[in-house]
């Protein structure tokens, strides 16, 4: 058993019997040990108090970056070095159906469809081996219309210069496409 003395220590305190000779019990002074093992009691409680407080800290600033994201007029997106969506803003839902809350469960292959994909998948091997690309093509959204994107993928490179994966941002540039096609013909119009 222990027993804390009046000036503090702590008495680690053992009896063995000896046979036939009586009794044999043994004091050790164990008080640095259990000072150091409140002081890692009391580190483990500060450390654990920190990195709750850390978490919380991360989920709310998460929480704001969604929000951010989420009131963007813009696809927004990131995808890690094997292709795999970690990150959908809203938008992905209102144009293709998916779900941002599962990211992973996105094919970009079967939500663009195969043609549309065969097109831009070029654009996307070259942003995987580091360059920044700007492209636009069709797609069939959900509501079954027919929108004209633009997207650019922005590689994120690492220390080592390896592609870790690429930002993505898409816009619907239709009514803009439109309003230039408009221009030309007036301008036309005015020329002749």
């Amino acid at each position: 058993f222990e027993r804390t003395r009046p000036n503090g220590s702590v008495l680690s305190i053992r009896g063995v019997p000896v046979p036939g000779h009586g009794f044999v019990t043994l004091y050790s002074d164990v008080s640095a040990d259990k000072a150091a093992q409140r002081q890692i009691r009391e580190h483990n409680t500060q450390l654990e108090s920190r990195v709750a407080e850390r978490t919380a800290e991360l989920r709310l600033s998460e929480a704001k970056l969604r929000l951010i994201t989420d009131s963007i007029p813009a696809l927004i997106a990131y995808f890690d070095e094997r292709r795999v969506y970690r990150y959908l803003n809203r938008a992905y839902q209102s144009w293709y159906g998916l779900d941002p809350n599962n990211p992973r469960a996105a094919s970009a292959r079967e939500y663009l469809g195969a043609a549309t994909y065969a097109g831009i998948r070029p654009m996307v091997l070259r942003a995987m081996a580091g360059e920044a690309v700007t492209f636009e093509y069709e797609v069939a959204v959900i509501s079954g219309n027919t929108v004209i994107a633009r997207t650019t993928l922005i590689p994120e490179i690492t220390a080592d210069g390896s592609v870790a994966g690429c930002f993505e941002l898409t816009f619907d540039v239709t009514d803009q496409k439109r309003t230039q096609e408009m221009l030309v013909q007036a301008q036309k119009m005015e020329a002749l």
